[in-house]
């Protein structure tokens, strides 16, 4: 029995043994396993710790563009605020009508139908604008009726919306293009055109324009007409009593005289007429105060009675290379008070047509030169040989640039 007994402690103490061996080998094991896992959880930590970093960074730069966007937001908030109270918004209407009147061109002249200088553009930017413009007649007096204008339809529209607002105002009109388009345009005018004030026509024409106005024209002041290719042009005195001012441009050799009230007419210009349709004219004019006369570059030879002016305070002569010369010995200006001419109008030796005028007046005091050049082989007078030539004149000027026909 003792020997089983033995032989039972040995196999014990082996198994124990062999337990020994593979509990050291597991703890072993696990010390390598913790060490890596403290490797890794170290790892791990850094990791995190650098998005931690990395998003603490972002979260600044978040916050400072918050900030920079809430400054923006208050200096536009403030901006807006500050428009709310804005003083223009709380002027009276009467003073904002008067500076929307005073930003467009001044009448008679005419604004454009769009765009930023139009008065339609003071009707888009807020409500209030809007009904001050809306309701200032002053702001749509003045028209343009052109062809080229845009599509004849939204153009007429236009137009008519224009003469609508205008109410019973006085009214500047300009029409450009033909006798078709002229009497486009009447048709839309006619139930307005009693208060015709300044009417401009750039016609060509084609033919003759006999009446075309069908109603008469109680205020009209001022005619500005430039006919191309017309034969003959009618506007009775019956039809515009108050017509003071007219303003004709015609290089047609065909044009006869245009049927106007000339008798009643305070100014005139003739801009670049034939002759014998000038000085007919002249001798239908008696009570002009002021009378410009642009020649044709063309030979003529004055015939028929003198033309006296009595009234004429103002004389200016344009162009014609020495036609005015033949007119101006033949002309008799008793109160004329300015004298202006264009360089080699009256020609080379004009000193002695300038004493003859100046007899036939006592009130000449100022002449006006212009387009004063110098040409080959002609030697003007100089302003001293002016003044001693023409002693009572107190006033020589002389400018050297030709004025345009808008200038007159």
């Amino acid at each position: 029995m003792r020997y089983y007994l033995r032989g039972d402690l040995e196999a014990d103490r082996a198994r124990v043994a062999e337990i020994t061996t593979c509990v050291g080998e597991i703890q072993a094991r696990v010390s390598k396993m913790q060490a890596e896992i403290q490797v890794h959880v170290a790892k791990m930590q850094a990791e995190i710790q650098v998005h931690v970093a990395k998003t603490q960074a972002q979260i600044c730069d978040l916050k400072r563009s918050i900030t920079e966007l809430r400054t923006e937001q208050a200096v536009a908030q403030q901006r807006i605020d500050s428009h709310k109270h804005y003083p223009v918004l709380t002027l009276p209407n009467e003073i904002t009508s008067e500076i929307f009147i005073h930003s467009l061109p001044t009448y008679p002249a005419y604004p454009p139908l769009v765009g930023a200088l139009s008065p339609t553009s003071l009707t888009q930017i807020c409500h209030k604008w809007r009904e001050v413009a809306l309701a200032t007649p002053a702001l749509w007096r003045a028209i343009e009726f052109r062809r080229d204008s845009g599509r004849s339809e939204e153009y007429s529209f236009q137009i008519e919306k224009w003469l609508n607002r205008s109410h019973s105002c006085s009214l500047s009109i300009h029409i450009v293009g033909t006798a078709y388009d002229l009497y486009n345009a009447l048709s839309t005018l006619v139930p307005h055109q009693a208060r015709l004030e300044h009417l401009y026509l750039d016609i060509n024409a084609q033919y003759s324009l006999l009446r075309p106005f069908p109603i008469p024209m109680p205020l009209l002041r001022r005619v500005d007409l430039s006919l191309s290719n017309c034969k003959s042009f009618e506007l009775r005195a019956i039809d515009s009593p108050q017509l003071r001012s007219v303003r004709l441009f015609n290089n047609s050799v065909a044009l006869a005289v245009p049927t106007l009230p000339w008798a009643q007419l305070t100014s005139l210009m003739l801009w670049e007429m034939v002759p014998n349709v000038m000085v007919p004219i002249l001798h239908h004019v008696p009570n002009l105060i002021r009378c410009v006369l642009k020649f044709q570059w063309q030979q003529f030879r004055f015939s028929g009675p003198n033309i006296t002016l009595p009234c004429l305070e103002t004389l200016v002569l344009v162009g014609g290379d020495a036609v005015a010369k033949h007119i101006t010995p033949n002309l008799s200006v008793p109160a004329l008070l300015r004298l202006e001419f264009e360089q080699g109008t009256l020609g080379v030796n004009h000193i002695a047509l300038l004493k003859a005028l100046v007899l036939t007046t006592i009130q000449l005091r100022e002449i006006e030169i212009t387009g004063c050049t110098t040409r080959r082989n002609t030697v003007w007078p100089s302003e001293n040989e002016y003044r001693t030539a023409l002693p009572s004149v107190s006033r020589f000027s002389f400018q050297y640039r030709t004025k345009l026909y808008s200038e007159y």
